[in-house]
């Protein structure tokens, strides 16, 4: 078992329960064990079984206290612990030797802080060349693999010799310490630890004129394994190498532990790691040690004073009137050295974690985009892990809804590794000093042939005993539900799981990647305009040849007029007065060129003069999380993404497809897809929509009237009417007939993914079918809302009395 130290050592035991087990087993088989055999088989699982990793020192003594007090007996001295607590990175170094088969990948020469650019460019030419006769070179015979440990012949008798040696006495503890002193020395000193610490010198050494001579590539690593020592400059390469690594504590799991390593891995590995960016955070470096610069007031700041800083001036430039100080400025620029060299080592890290597998990439599943620690510790956790054992930590509930980290979890939905899946929602603070809205999981991994155990929303750990919070997925339900991304849906309970699975098998995803025909509608999305990056475009005013610049703040489910600026740049809802008015039209922040609107819809081979698009701005808490709505021809900021259609698509069916968009029944499974506040497009293609050919002739008689009802409100929106077969005035905007047609909308729409009423129900409201403790809610928020208003639950009232009607032909 490896465990990290900080987890204590109730979480080190556990990964220990097997060897236990077997030892009082085999004592009750002599006859019932006493306290004192429970002490003694403790000790020997503690000295035998217990392996544990920290780049903290204070953790490793602290680890090693901890693990003396579970197993100290009376009788006996403290076991010897020291070569199964390891201090060292966990995330920086390499768990697999045959990496240094394929030399020192390009990415280890990117220019860092502090770094020469022609010196980082001189070492590239000269590594790439290096590759491609190693590539010409390269046998398994060549190096590396003739002995993979590290050892000499006998090594790992050796090894095996040391780890049984006595530790009843002072004496022998003594002599078991002095004897793996020497041989961690000797390995220290091995060839292959040389070449391995050489690889990710390469990443970690300052690269500049006076350095050049001592950064290694691949030449130096291959010279090394083969024990080939007389180049010119090695001895100095390999100095170099071991200060680079013993600052950054690098740490390579097969030498640190061969033992482990030589058996296949470890039985369990368990850890809490920590949840955090590599790249550095100033705020937090300073933060301890100068509060004058955590303390800026913004970045440009904070730059300041650090520059300041490394000048040895920040206090005389903060406090002029106490003068400068020798003492102090020495004592700046030391803190600024330290500040850079933590700089360049995590510029380094996150180089080491970016690069491809293809390339001998320690992390090809996670080391992807702003990098965290958590998902590199999870995946180093299968890494380190033996075939038949299991990995358990606790990690953000990123790591399985994220498109980020898809690849990592697809890997193990597609392998069946994973086991359980427990998140947690932090909202009573189960780690206090970490926010509220940071959800988190207990993830296990293993190999398994069993569907995986899941559960989320859990506020304390007593409600992961509660059978309807948890549910199960196959393999084959993780691709019915997110064939894409076969990332994780987030379900309250049983209830929620099961329902959805029934909706994915009525109506396939919106747009399946990879599969024919896995786009019935034949849609394309685009952003038209960044708010931020096309900022040069907007103007202030309108005027001759400008369009309104539509935000997403400024729709809502069928409204193209939900909200409008008025002073201060601020946005106001739109009053029903207003929306009475089919004149009235919203009032943007910005316009735009209407050539540059044109353009953009023309490079996508749009030519009507509405759009449709939805809100990406959401919450799976909100009144409703899908806010889809047609809108005139406008520009279109990038947060209300757009759907571009065949240029020959039925206008009539695009009509029922923002029907079954704003539908309770589509929003019932958006809830448990959107983890954030976006509503990305790796999740709204992955919604269950019905397909074009689904909807018959009595089905877009009944539903594009409706819709058409619903959008045509205003002037601005007649050419939509007229691509829907009307040519008529714009329809009234009346409150109560439109909270009908849309109760009508979606009782037609549940019927037509097969729901039956009681499943309706269900989805209105969890608690009038399953009672009011059942683990589960909706549409929480719109039921308050409509109580407060109407003094009822009143969509649920009309979509049950739609559904009603549309069941006795009433309504048609």
């Amino acid at each position: 078992t490896v465990c990290d130290p900080a987890c204590g050592s109730g979480h080190f035991l556990l990964g220990a329960a097997r060897r236990l087990a077997t030892r009082l087993a085999q004592l009750r088989a002599q006859g019932t064990p006493s306290g004192e055999d429970f002490r003694h088989a403790l000790r020997d699982v503690v000295t035998h079984c217990i392996f544990g990793v920290d780049r903290n020192p204070m953790a490793i003594e602290l680890a090693r206290m901890s693990l003396w007090l579970e197993a100290m007996t009376p009788d006996k001295p403290l076991g010897f612990l020291d070569h199964h607590l390891q201090c060292g990175d966990a995330l920086l170094g390499l768990t697999d030797l045959a990496a240094l088969e394929q030399g020192i990948p390009k990415d280890a020469y990117k220019a860092l802080s502090g770094d020469d650019e022609k010196v980082c460019k001189e070492l590239r030419t000269r590594n790439a060349a290096e590759l491609k006769d190693l590539a010409r070179k390269r046998t398994a015979q060549s190096f590396g693999q003739r002995d993979l440990l590290g050892l000499r012949a006998g090594g790992l008798e050796q090894l095996r010799a040391l780890e049984a040696l006595p530790d009843a006495t002072l004496e022998q503890i003594a002599a078991k310490q002095a004897a793996w002193q020497e041989f961690a020395d000797e390995s220290a000193d091995s060839p292959l630890r040389h070449a391995a610490d050489m690889l990710l010198a390469a990443y970690l050494s300052p690269k500049t004129e006076a350095t050049l001579d001592t950064v290694p590539t691949t030449a130096t690593v291959v010279l090394e394994l083969l024990g080939d020592h007389a180049a010119p400059g090695h001895d100095g390469k390999r100095a170099a190498t071991r200060e680079a690594c013993d600052e950054a504590r690098v740490l390579h799991w097969p030498l640190a532990f061969p033992l482990v390593h030589a058996t296949g891995g470890f039985s369990c590995v368990l850890g809490n790691p920590p949840w955090e960016r590599i790249k550095l955070q100033e705020e937090e470096f300073f933060a301890s040690r100068n509060r004058d610069v955590a303390e800026a007031k913004n970045k440009a700041e904070r730059s300041q004073r650090i520059q300041w800083l490394s000048e040895g001036m920040l206090a005389a430039h903060l406090q002029p009137e106490a003068g400068r100080s020798e003492v102090q400025a020495r004592a700046e620029q030391r803190l600024y050295t330290e500040f850079l060299s933590a700089r360049r080592t995590a510029e380094a890290a996150s180089a080491f974690a970016h690069v491809k597998g293809e390339d001998g990439g320690r992390y090809p599943l996670t080391g992807r985009g702003d990098v965290d620690t958590y998902a590199l510790f999870a995946e180093t956790f299968l890494q380190v892990r033996g075939a038949g054992g299991r990995s358990g930590l606790i990690v953000k509930s990123g790591i399985c809804t994220d498109d980020t980290y898809k690849a990592f979890f697809q890997s193990l939905v597609s392998s069946r590794q994973l086991v359980s899946l427990f998140g947690f929602d932090n909202a009573k603070r189960i780690f206090p000093s970490v926010h509220t809205d940071t959800p988190f999981v207990l993830l296990t991994m293993g190999s398994t042939q069993a569907p995986a155990e899941i559960c989320h929303y859990i506020l304390a750990i007593d409600e992961l005993a509660d059978p309807r919070r948890r549910f199960t997925l196959t393999q084959d339900e993780f691709r019915l539900i997110n064939p894409n991304t076969l990332t994780c849906p987030v379900f309250r309970s049983e209830r929620d799981a099961e329902l959805t699975k029934k909706l994915y098998r009525a109506a396939p995803v919106l747009i399946e990647e990879g599969r024919t025909n896995g786009n019935p509608w034949g849609i394309r999305f685009m952003t038209m305009f960044h708010m931020s990056n096309d900022s040069h475009l907007f103007a202030e005013e309108p005027g001759e040849g400008r369009l309104p610049l539509y935000e997403a703040k400024l729709i809502h489910q069928f409204d193209h007029r939900w909200a409008t600026y008025g002073e201060a740049d601020s946005t106001r809802d739109v009053t029903a007065q207003d929306k009475a008015d089919p004149d009235f039209v919203v009032t943007p922040r910005y316009w735009v060129g209407q050539s540059a609107v044109t353009q953009r819809l023309t490079d996508k081979d749009w030519h009507h003069q509405w759009l449709m698009g939805w809100r990406d701005i959401t919450n799976a808490t909100n009144e409703r999380t899908v806010i889809a709505s047609v809108v005139p021809k406008a520009g279109i900021g990038n947060n209300l993404p757009l759907m571009v259609f065949p240029e020959t698509f039925d206008a009539r069916r695009s009509a029922a497809m923002l029907a079954n968009l704003d539908s309770l029944t589509l929003d019932f499974v958006a809830r448990h897809k959107v983890g954030g506040t976006h509503l990305n497009f790796f999740i709204y293609k992955q919604l269950p929509i019905l397909p074009p050919d689904r909807y018959t002739a009595a089905d877009l008689v009944f539903m594009v009237p409706r819709v058409l009802e619903l959008t045509y409100t205003a002037h601005d929106l007649a050419p939509w009417a007229r691509d829907l077969g009307y040519d008529g005035p714009p329809l009234p905007f009346d409150p109560a007939r439109r909270a009908i047609l849309r109760a009508e909308l979606d009782a037609y729409v549940a019927r037509l993914y097969g729901l039956t009423r009681d499943e309706l129900r269900y989805i209105l409201d969890p608690a009038d079918v399953m009672g009011v403790d059942y683990p589960s809610e909706t549409f929480r928020v719109l039921k308050n809302n409509d109580v407060r208003e109407f003094g009822e639950y009143r969509t649920q009232r009309l979509v049950l009395e739609a559904w009603d009607c549309l069941e006795s032909g009433a309504l048609h």
